[in-house]
């Protein structure tokens, strides 16, 4: 059994789920009569979760605030037997997605405040010297920007297998892990797609990032892996059928 530890930003998914068959009269917007409502972990939380249900004895560290959506996300995660180190914070962010059947009609977004820059993270340094492997689960929301949280990476990359899940409103991932960035992370084109320039950026992100190697994702069409010294590789994958990709980047990561 791996020890592994997550750090990142964490959130809750909250999904309402109802049906609709009327527009309401002072707008044009359906009425939802909430039928379900249901909570799971998402973010950093659903990476930990996911890697839990693989077999990995997982930890997590991430901000999570102490109020009612906080606990709610907590008790999740550590219902998957998840370790949980919460970085203090003020509000845990949400997302309510509205669904009528399998169709999403809004999402209401509650964001969380950022980690302090000057908050000390102790917990997390002692986690990594005594782990198997690490993954940054970088969701845009100031985590992996938080200098005491790179510093204890940039510690550890020499002796420990980092895995960095960028975001594009994130920072560029530490020198010396694994970065495994989508094709919009990656900065493709839209409707570019061509193996050339999925090499192309995989080798251009490795050499800017400096990191040991970069593993582009391309859902259907696989992965392109660019690592130090070598020729990108191409690498297919079995199509898999699935309604919604959530999960996806974390699970590979």
């Amino acid at each position: 059994m791996a020890r592994l530890v997550v750090v990142g930003d964490a959130l809750l998914d909250v999904d309402v789920i109802g049906t609709a068959e009327r527009l309401a009269p002072d707008g044009v917007a359906p009425v939802v009569d909430e039928g379900e409502r249901s909570i799971r972990p998402g973010g950093a939380g659903l990476a930990a979760v996911l890697a839990a249900c693989a077999g990995d004895r997982v930890t997590l560290v991430a901000p999570i605030g102490s109020d009612d959506d906080g606990r709610a996300l907590s008790g999740a995660v550590e219902a998957f037997g998840v370790d949980v180190v919460a970085v203090p914070c003020v509000r845990t962010t949400t997302k309510t997605r509205i669904r009528v059947g399998n169709t999403t009609v809004a999402r209401v977004d509650r964001t969380g405040e950022p980690v302090a820059e000057d908050v000390a993270l102790p917990e997390l340094a002692h986690l990594l010297r005594h782990a198997d492997a690490a993954v940054v689960s970088d969701y845009g929301m100031g985590t992996a920007a938080v200098s005491a949280v790179r510093r204890a990476i940039r510690r550890s990359v020499l002796d420990l297998p980092v895995v960095w899940d960028p975001h594009p409103r994130g920072p560029e991932p530490v020198t010396g892990t694994v970065a495994t960035p989508n094709e919009v992370e990656a900065g493709l084109r839209p409707g570019d797609r061509s193996t050339a320039s999925a090499c192309e950026a995989a080798s251009r992100l490795r050499g800017d990032w400096r990191t040991r190697a970069v593993v582009l994702t391309r859902s259907e069409l696989g992965t392109v892996v660019a690592a130090t010294g070598e020729a990108p590789l191409v690498l297919g994958t079995p199509a898999v059928d699935a309604a919604d990709s959530c999960g996806a980047g974390d699970r590979f990561a």
